[in-house]
């Protein structure tokens, strides 16, 4: 059974190779027979890609925006001549994320080289011998207070356990480096993850008693029924890999494993010399359920609809160190277990719980926010509305909005809670501050937190307005993406221009020209109320002349991007600087620059796009 698995993910990742060699120029290779056609380099950059888009982009909390084809082939794959086994480099705010692939490959020697990389690429002779876009990496890293390397070394191959047990559990690394291998067996159980993620959780989990510890709280004074037990590092390992667990487990929590942190790395540690002690220095797991019953005989606790809510990199550590030595069996973690009602449904207990009681690592707060009464406002008021996405013709695609991280339905269009928020901020408030990290985006701060300015308070009450400004940013923003092509084409016959680069720029600028022809009422329960449910202004089929006008809209602000990133890069050509595109992509005095650019525009040179 295991064999044919692994022949059924072998057949999948390499019709996916043969998808992504015919993007490399590689018209000629049509079947997974043909893929040793292609020269190692290209079989490499393929592999890697397939990571990318199949995995990476799915498995980390990463902004979509900075995986799309021209960012990852102009700016993020460094894999080439002098590239000193960097193959891709990707900046989000401290985290610094940097992948080695290897097809075909199995000495495991460039593990150690990929382990030396951080250090040795900030030196004057790596810097002095490195590519361009290297170099404009190592310039941003050195500017970067406290940089956390996450390095993944990918192959198409399976690595010896022991080999691998060894760089993920027995070498000591810096406190600032994370390590992932993802060989093929490592891809094959990601692909089973990835498929589990966001699925309802397990209808019911049983935790045997035989042996363990088990107290009933009856004295909190809540309405929430609570139990402590204990469960051997073995018996965690063994519900991880359940075939209905797995990721259903942490729905309500982070994505993924988050490598070997510092936290993990201690966790393997203790494991591995004092596993006895781990109880003692571990703050346990704390699970929600919609309820949960004991046996007569006290052996057995059944939980429905279990949920971890904290302690993921805790179970996840366990299921995935290796036991050869039994240690597993020796640890011992604490379990709180809290009825916290149906699953699915807010609760601001949840919320909390996590919040205030996660010490161990750092989380994500993007899967907690999907529960905030806003959130479910938003996601009712789609099915309410009975909304189409409108801009095909015709319009018979149902538009939903997806606040958790689940199965889409075939057929139908999405939209993420992250890409509704990104482009409403970049639209009504700056289009740099997002560019750098969309993780500032889960910010609740009440202050300075951006999630309180994009939504509002988590108990906020949904607006006709509100909701046409986030939908209706969101529009112009799919607007964007199909007519710069045409842009490119029609008006500056060029095959690649700036603005490419800079798309919540143009969706900033359009609403920013659109703020000084109309009150902003005008532009949400107008302009944006008639995009949702017409299509009016971005489809042309709709109205070809309201089109027509709303384009002029979209030229005036590419063009002023077009002659502003001129203008600069031409002085960098005169100080002989280097130029470097994604810098001004997240740069406020950029934004500055263009709207001083976009001031220029007369009122009465923008056209008339309300008239009835």
């Amino acid at each position: 059974m295991g064999y044919n698995k692994n022949n059924e993910f072998r057949q999948s990742l390499n019709e996916g190779l043969v998808q992504f060699l015919q993007e490399e120029g590689y018209a000629n290779i049509k079947t997974t027979k043909d893929i040793n056609n292609a020269k190692p380099v290209h079989k490499g950059k393929a592999f890697l890609k397939y990571y990318l888009w199949n995995f990476f982009s799915k498995l980390n909390d990463i902004d979509d925006d900075l995986l799309t084809d021209d960012y990852i082939l102009d700016t993020c794959i460094t894999d080439g001549k002098d590239d000193k086994g960097c193959d891709f480099i990707l900046i989000d705010g401290n985290d610094i994320y940097i992948i080695q692939a290897k097809y075909g490959y199995t000495n495991t020697d460039y593990i150690e080289t990929l382990i030396n990389l951080p250090k040795n690429i900030l030196t004057d002779f790596y810097y002095n011998s490195a590519n361009n876009k290297l170099k404009s990496y190592i310039s941003d890293i050195k500017k970067i207070k406290d940089p956390i390397f996450k390095l993944i070394y990918l192959t198409s191959e399976t690595i010896d356990p022991e080999t691998k047990n060894f760089y993920m559990f027995k070498k000591e690394l810096p406190n600032n480096i994370e390590l992932l291998i993802k060989d093929f067996s490592e891809l094959r159980q990601d692909s089973v993850t990835i498929k589990s993620s966001g699925e309802l959780p397990p209808e019911s989990v049983d935790f045997i008693l035989g042996q363990e510890d088990i107290k009933e709280l009856d004295n909190l004074d809540s309405k929430h029924n609570t139990i402590l037990i204990t469960q051997k590092g073995t018996k965690i390992k063994q519900l991880y890999n359940r075939n209905d667990c797995r990721e259903r487990l942490f729905n309500y929590n982070i994505r993924s494993w988050l490598g070997r942190n510092n936290v993990n790395k201690s966790m393997e540690k203790t494991i591995a010399k004092e596993p006895e002690n781990f109880f003692y220095y571990n703050n346990g797991i704390t699970g929600i359920c919609e309820s949960f019953k004991i046996s007569p005989d006290k052996k057995k606790l059944t939980c429905k609809k279990l949920q971890i809510i904290n302690g993921a990199q805790t179970v996840t550590t366990i299921a995935k160190y290796s036991d050869d030595d039994n240690n597993l069996s020796k640890v011992k973690v604490l379990i709180r277990i809290i009825a916290a009602g149906e699953y699915g449904k807010s609760s601001k207990l949840i919320e909390n719980v996590v919040t205030n009681n996660n010490n161990q690592t750092v989380i994500q707060l993007s899967d907690f926010r999907s529960n905030d009464y806003i959130q479910i406002q938003i996601e009712r008021k789609f099915t309410e509305e009975k909304l189409r996405y409108r801009l095909q013709h015709p319009s018979n695609t149902a538009l939903k909005y997806k606040r958790k991280r689940m199965q889409s339905t075939r057929g139908d269009k999405y939209i993420q809670m992250k890409d509704l928020g990104k482009c409403y901020y970049s639209a009504f408030f700056d289009p740099h501050l997002l560019n750098e990290s969309i993780k500032k985006l889960w910010n609740t701060d009440s202050e300075t937190g951006l999630y309180n300015m994009v939504y509002g308070a988590t108990d906020e009450i949904l607006t006709d307005e509100k909701f046409n400004k986030l939908l209706g940013s969101y529009y112009i923003s799919e607007y964007i993406k199909i007519k710069l092509p045409i842009f490119k084409q029609q008006e500056l016959d060029k095959k690649d221009i700036y603005a490419e680069k800079f798309k919540y720029h143009i969706l900033w600028g359009i609403v920013y020209l659109l703020r000084k022809k109309y009150s902003d009422d005008k532009v949400a329960n107008i302009i944006m109320k008639r995009m949702i449910s017409k299509g009016s202004y971005i489809l042309p089929e709709e109205n070809e002349s309201k089109e027509h006008k709303f384009y002029i809209y979209f030229k005036k602000v590419v063009k002023a991007i077009e002659k502003k990133i001129e203008e600069i890069q031409n002085d960098k050509k005169e100080n002989d600087e280097p130029f470097v595109i994604r810098n001004y992509q997240r740069d406020a005095k950029f934004t500055n620059k263009l709207k001083l650019e976009l001031d220029y525009v007369d009122k009465e040179e923008l056209p008339e796009l309300i008239n009835d």
